[in-house]
Protein backbone atom coordinates (compact mmCIF):
# COMPACT_ATOMS: atom_id res chain seq x y z
CA UNK A 1 0.00 0.00 0.00
CA UNK A 2 1.74 2.92 -0.92
CA UNK A 3 -1.18 5.43 1.16
CA UNK A 4 1.25 5.91 4.09
CA UNK A 5 -0.59 6.97 7.17
CA UNK A 6 0.83 6.49 10.95
CA UNK A 7 -0.91 4.77 12.93
CA UNK A 8 -0.82 1.85 15.35
CA UNK A 9 -1.97 -1.57 13.64
CA UNK A 10 -2.70 -2.68 17.49
CA UNK A 11 -5.25 -0.69 17.69
CA UNK A 12 -6.87 -0.17 14.12
CA UNK A 13 -5.67 -1.95 10.76
CA UNK A 14 -7.01 -0.15 8.00
CA UNK A 15 -4.88 -2.89 5.45
CA UNK A 16 -7.81 -5.52 7.27
CA UNK A 17 -10.73 -3.15 6.56
CA UNK A 18 -10.10 -2.68 3.02
CA UNK A 19 -9.76 -6.58 2.90
CA UNK A 20 -12.87 -7.10 4.92
CA UNK A 21 -15.21 -4.80 2.52
CA UNK A 22 -12.77 -5.85 -0.42
CA UNK A 23 -12.79 -2.17 -1.28
CA UNK A 24 -10.51 0.85 -0.52
CA UNK A 25 -12.51 3.52 -1.64
CA UNK A 26 -12.69 6.73 0.69
CA UNK A 27 -16.42 6.67 0.81
CA UNK A 28 -16.22 2.98 1.98
CA UNK A 29 -13.40 3.53 4.45
CA UNK A 30 -14.98 6.74 5.92
CA UNK A 31 -18.19 5.19 6.18
CA UNK A 32 -17.11 1.89 7.80
CA UNK A 33 -14.94 3.68 10.72
CA UNK A 34 -17.81 6.53 11.02
CA UNK A 35 -20.52 3.92 11.39
CA UNK A 36 -18.66 2.07 13.64
CA UNK A 37 -18.06 4.62 16.24
CA UNK A 38 -21.45 5.60 15.96
CA UNK A 39 -22.49 1.89 16.81
CA UNK A 40 -19.67 1.20 19.49
CA UNK A 41 -20.26 4.83 21.23
CA UNK A 42 -24.25 3.33 21.88
CA UNK A 43 -22.91 -0.29 22.80
CA UNK A 44 -20.13 1.56 25.41
CA UNK A 45 -23.47 3.68 26.88
CA UNK A 46 -25.29 0.53 27.07
CA UNK A 47 -22.28 -1.17 28.57
CA UNK A 48 -21.69 1.03 31.51
CA UNK A 49 -25.86 1.29 32.18
CA UNK A 50 -25.76 -2.56 32.70
CA UNK A 51 -22.43 -2.37 34.81
CA UNK A 52 -23.44 0.53 36.75
CA UNK A 53 -26.77 -1.77 37.84
CA UNK A 54 -24.62 -4.56 38.30
CA UNK A 55 -26.26 -6.64 35.25
CA UNK A 56 -23.37 -8.90 34.25
CA UNK A 57 -25.90 -11.05 31.98
CA UNK A 58 -26.21 -7.74 29.82
CA UNK A 59 -22.41 -6.54 29.96
CA UNK A 60 -21.93 -10.05 28.77
CA UNK A 61 -24.15 -9.77 25.94
CA UNK A 62 -23.41 -6.27 25.13
CA UNK A 63 -19.42 -6.62 24.97
CA UNK A 64 -19.88 -9.67 22.88
CA UNK A 65 -21.92 -8.08 20.34
CA UNK A 66 -19.29 -5.33 20.44
CA UNK A 67 -16.32 -7.33 20.03
CA UNK A 68 -18.52 -8.36 16.46
CA UNK A 69 -18.60 -4.83 15.45
CA UNK A 70 -14.75 -4.74 16.09
CA UNK A 71 -13.76 -7.56 14.33
CA UNK A 72 -16.29 -5.95 11.13
CA UNK A 73 -14.33 -3.14 11.20
CA UNK A 74 -10.49 -4.25 12.04
CA UNK A 75 -10.52 -2.93 15.58
CA UNK A 76 -8.10 -4.96 17.38
CA UNK A 77 -7.75 -3.42 20.98
CA UNK A 78 -10.85 -3.02 21.37
CA UNK A 79 -12.24 -6.41 20.15
CA UNK A 80 -9.68 -8.53 22.50
CA UNK A 81 -11.05 -6.04 25.79
CA UNK A 82 -13.93 -6.61 24.46
CA UNK A 83 -13.61 -10.37 24.60
CA UNK A 84 -12.37 -10.46 27.88
CA UNK A 85 -15.23 -8.52 29.19
CA UNK A 86 -17.69 -10.44 27.99
CA UNK A 87 -15.64 -13.75 29.28
CA UNK A 88 -15.28 -11.99 32.76
CA UNK A 89 -19.27 -10.99 33.09
CA UNK A 90 -20.07 -14.18 31.85
CA UNK A 91 -17.63 -16.04 34.99
CA UNK A 92 -19.35 -13.70 37.02
CA UNK A 93 -15.66 -12.34 37.53
CA UNK A 94 -16.88 -8.41 39.08
CA UNK A 95 -12.79 -7.44 39.82
CA UNK A 96 -11.87 -8.38 36.48
CA UNK A 97 -14.98 -7.04 34.77
CA UNK A 98 -14.46 -3.39 36.88
CA UNK A 99 -11.10 -3.41 35.55
CA UNK A 100 -11.99 -3.85 31.79
CA UNK A 101 -14.51 -1.52 31.72
CA UNK A 102 -11.56 1.11 33.23
CA UNK A 103 -9.34 -0.21 30.41
CA UNK A 104 -12.32 0.25 27.56
CA UNK A 105 -13.16 4.07 28.69
CA UNK A 106 -9.46 4.71 28.99
CA UNK A 107 -8.79 3.27 25.48
CA UNK A 108 -11.75 4.71 23.71
CA UNK A 109 -10.09 8.36 23.49
CA UNK A 110 -6.80 6.65 21.37
CA UNK A 111 -9.32 4.44 19.13
CA UNK A 112 -11.21 7.84 18.15
CA UNK A 113 -8.73 9.75 17.52
CA UNK A 114 -6.92 6.92 15.22
CA UNK A 115 -10.12 6.81 13.26
CA UNK A 116 -10.63 10.36 13.04
CA UNK A 117 -6.95 10.61 12.05
CA UNK A 118 -7.71 8.10 9.26
CA UNK A 119 -11.06 9.39 7.72
CA UNK A 120 -9.12 12.62 7.55
CA UNK A 121 -5.94 11.44 6.11
CA UNK A 122 -6.99 8.68 4.09
CA UNK A 123 -6.98 8.63 0.33
CA UNK A 124 -7.55 5.58 -2.10
CA UNK A 125 -4.72 4.05 -4.19
CA UNK A 126 -6.00 4.02 -7.84
CA UNK A 127 -6.46 0.75 -9.23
Amino acid sequence: MNNKLIYDKDIFNLETLIEIYDDNSVEIVNDALLGFVQASVKKITKLEIAYMVDDLVDVSLIAHSLSGLCRFCAVTKLGRLSDQLSLAAKNNDKLKVSKLIAAIHAHWPMLEKQIKYVVKNYRAIDD
